[in-house]
């Protein structure tokens, strides 16, 4: 948050930026926690990628959104 406090104000796109789908992220994730879970998919509704390049222009970088929630399962020491 001490990067964003000062930033010109405006609308900014905080997250990820990704091009899978929530189908495509969630089979990886199920593969790094070696579970057995069976999936559906099904054709997007609505897009939600995000262009996070108004908050790159200050330096404002995310990881990637299968990366974050593998760090999330770190820290929660699920895997």
């Amino acid at each position: 948050m001490e990067k964003v406090i000062d930033l010109p104000g405006g609308a900014y796109n905080y997250g990820s930026e990704t091009k899978q789908s929530m189908y495509d992220i969630t089979k990886e994730y199920i593969n790094i926690l070696h579970r057995e879970v069976e999936l559906h998919d099904r054709p997007a509704d609505h897009n939600l990628w995000m262009n996070c390049d108004k908050a790159r222009k200050y330096g404002i970088e995310f990881s990637d959104a299968l990366a974050g929630v593998v760090r999330c399962a770190k820290d929660y020491k699920i895997i």
